[in-house]
């Protein structure tokens, strides 16, 4: 039962794909859905694509570790949504397509553009492998989690966007946050009405922790602030300059609804992600001795609940996959056709509409292969996420954010921010200690100073 309703779950999306391919007359349409996107459809695309499978699975896996501090990820997350809703209006207004079209717009020069489409390719690149270890998480449930299967429905994704763009994604994404929703909400009251039998919720978990039990159910954890931090900054600070994110906001039909939808999209965010998150700490009740953490949603999903329900979780955590993965590959094909094609290597020649738009589908094929490669040599769906968001917000949240809140900002700043930002994230990354500062906040720290020292050390008041 349950194989065949993960099958009919991506018959069925690859379907719409295919039908709202007819909705795509040109780029706008591919990647910014015609820019039509109401309050309903906007809010729900943001969250959708921010309630990835990684979320899913990670919060499970690390909240079987370490208790109910993994929320932390997910409330992260949602705080970087809420955020990103007061500069959404500003940007909207643009009328621009990406996120290197904004920062020539703000900056000019010739060098962000091709700079960033590149940065967000390759970051973006490694999220979606995230999300292709996700899957084969999902599919493990069932006895599928080979290889084989894993690239079979990786393919499906990459078909899936490609023929369809931002629309199929749009019209999907307002199903599969509810399926999603429903999937995992259900799947928790299930477990939680099982444990009342062993004594509840705490208790069930309680006896098989020992000492630890307390800072199990303390949302401070051990009280460590660097674990909250690196769980919780990386996904702050991502939406902010996030261009999956950013898409969503540009199909806004407005400023006003691109904001709220941002609001909307963040609260949802929060709330969503304390299920999987429950779910990962109840695994401890039924399962006390894993050596994988990464099995414990799996284990729990598959031993634990009923058939049905298991197709439901399925279905909600692959839908949950699914819409991130498109965001994904959709912004990644923009870079590529619209940055880097039409607007640095033929800039100065008109490119056809339906040539650009077969350009994307070939860069979007591509990104989905390479990130299938990718995800064959990864393992660890959270430090996989991280490490690449951390790089990406190292270098483009300064310049990004800098250039929407301050006018007196240039080009010079621009560039000095983005290439220290990166080199600083990269030297966290291999293990380079700066003192007490956690390597997720000192690129941003570094990047701010020289945003600002530069700015007003080549501008006038």
């Amino acid at each position: 039962m349950v194989i065949t309703i993960i099958i009919v779950y991506l018959l069925i999306m690859l379907a719409i794909g295919f039908w709202a391919n007819k909705f795509n007359k040109g780029m706008t349409d591919y990647i910014l859905a015609g820019r039509r996107l109401g309050l309903g459809l906007a809010s729900f695309a943001i969250a959708a694509t921010y309630f990835g499978g990684g979320y899913v699975l990670g919060l499970g896996e690390t909240a079987y570790q370490n208790g109910i501090v993994a929320w932390w990820f997910g409330i992260g997350g949602g705080v970087g949504l809420i955020l990103t809703g007061f500069l959404a209006g500003k940007v909207r207004a643009m009328n621009i397509y990406t996120i290197p079209d904004f920062l020539e717009r703000r900056y000019g020069g010739r060098l962000f553009r091709p700079l960033i489409a590149v940065l967000t390719f390759i970051t973006f690149t490694g999220i979606l492998a995230s999300q292709i270890l996700a899957t084969k998480g999902v599919l493990s449930i069932v006895g599928l989690g080979s290889t084989e299967a894993t690239v079979i429905t990786a393919l499906v994704f990459i078909v899936y966007a490609a023929v369809g763009g931002l629309w199929a994604a749009t019209l999907t994404d307002f199903i599969q946050i509810i399926i999603a929703a429903v999937g995992i909400v259900a799947a928790y009251v299930a477990v939680f009405l099982r444990l009342q039998d062993t004594g509840g919720f705490i208790s069930s978990i309680q006896v098989n922790l020992g000492e630890t039990a307390q800072s199990f159910f303390s949302l401070m954890g051990t009280g460590d602030w660097s674990f909250i931090i690196w769980l919780a900054v990386p996904m702050l600070l991502t939406p902010l300059a996030g261009a999956d994110i950013y898409q969503r906001i540009l199909a806004s039909k407005d400023a006003k609804t691109a904001q709220r939808a941002c609001w909307l999209g963040g609260v949802m965010i929060i709330v969503l992600t304390l299920f999987p998150t429950l779910l990962g700490m109840s695994a401890h009740a039924f399962f006390p001795n894993l050596n994988d953490a990464s099995a414990a949603l799996p284990n729990l999903v598959n031993h634990v609940l009923p058939p049905l329900l298991t197709g439901l979780v399925m279905a909600a955590i692959l839908a949950a996959i699914m819409s991130t993965a498109t965001s994904l590959l959709t912004v990644g094909a923009s870079n590529i056709a619209y940055d880097l094609v039409a607007k640095t290597i033929q800039r100065d020649q008109e490119m056809d509409e339906k040539k650009l738009l077969h350009i994307s589908r070939i860069a979007l094929a591509i990104m989905g292969v390479l990130s299938i490669i990718v995800a064959m040599y990864s393992s660890g769906i959270i430090n996989l996420i991280n490490t690449v968001l951390i790089l990406n917000t190292g270098g483009l949240i300064v310049p990004v954010v800098g250039g929407i809140l301050w006018e007196r900002a240039n080009l010079k700043a621009g560039l000095s921010a983005f290439f220290t930002g990166i080199v600083a994230a990269a030297l966290s990354l291999s293990g380079v200690q700066f003192g007490a500062i956690p390597p997720e906040l000192f690129a941003v720290i570094v990047s701010t100073i020289v945003f600002i020292v530069v700015t007003l050390a080549t501008t006038k008041a």
